[in-house]
């Protein structure tokens, strides 16, 4: 599946690094399914991220324990990778520009911002230590690399897809590690530092 973005659908205002105050109507119209539909999709994105790990952290954000082997099986077999990718992507398909959702202070994009992040954590566990569902996942990665750096956490997901894991990381790309090393130049978030780290080894042995 190839993972691109419309051109038709790139809005003006792409090299910004805040939303304007007026947006196009395709964007204020993501804006307000996001609103009408938060509480439903937030608390199913929550529970799944619930469900899909061990732990007694109750906190979605947080909880990382051992992967729900099951849970992780089901929802591969309901194309939840697929499913949360366009549900992730097409907003940016519609008029927004990631990097609008880095801005803490704008208030329309807080709902959307949350949910991208569940979305992106549901992601993570679906793939922690489960090499088929890393693969599936991997064929978005271009999308997933254009978030780095714009609020949604993305760079933990990123990290379990490779995450020890020798197959992942012989599709590795010098390009994505260049990103993250020029993110480091601008943030030195210690996320960025844990990526570049983990991919150094698989099974407990160096990677070429």
């Amino acid at each position: 599946q190839k993972d691109v973005t419309p051109k038709s659908h790139e809005p003006r205002h792409q090299n910004t690094l805040f939303a304007p105050e007026h947006l196009s109507p395709d964007a204020e119209r993501v804006l307000a399914i996001t609103e009408s539909y938060y509480d439903s999709v937030h608390l199913t994105l929550k529970t799944l991220v619930m469900n899909a790990t061990f732990d007694e952290d109750t906190n979605p954000l947080t909880r990382d324990g051992p992967p729900n082997r099951l849970m992780q099986k089901l929802l591969r077999e309901l194309d939840a990778v697929d499913v949360l990718m366009r549900m992730i992507r097409t907003p940016f398909e519609r008029g927004l520009v990631p990097k609008w959702l880095n801005d803490p202070h704008d208030a329309r994009l807080i709902k959307l911002r949350d949910l991208i992040t569940l979305g992106y954590r549901v992601l993570k566990q679906m793939v922690k230590d489960n090499e088929r569902n890393a693969l599936a996942l991997h064929a978005h990665i271009e999308t997933i690399r254009s978030h780095l750096g714009c609020g949604m956490s993305c760079n933990i997901t990123l990290r379990e897809i490779f995450f020890d894991k020798r197959r992942l990381l012989s599709l590795l790309r010098p390009d994505l590690v260049d990103q993250f090393m020029e993110l480091l130049k601008d943030v030195k978030d210690p996320r960025h530092i844990d990526f570049l780290l983990s991919i150094c080894t698989a099974d407990g042995s160096p990677m070429p």
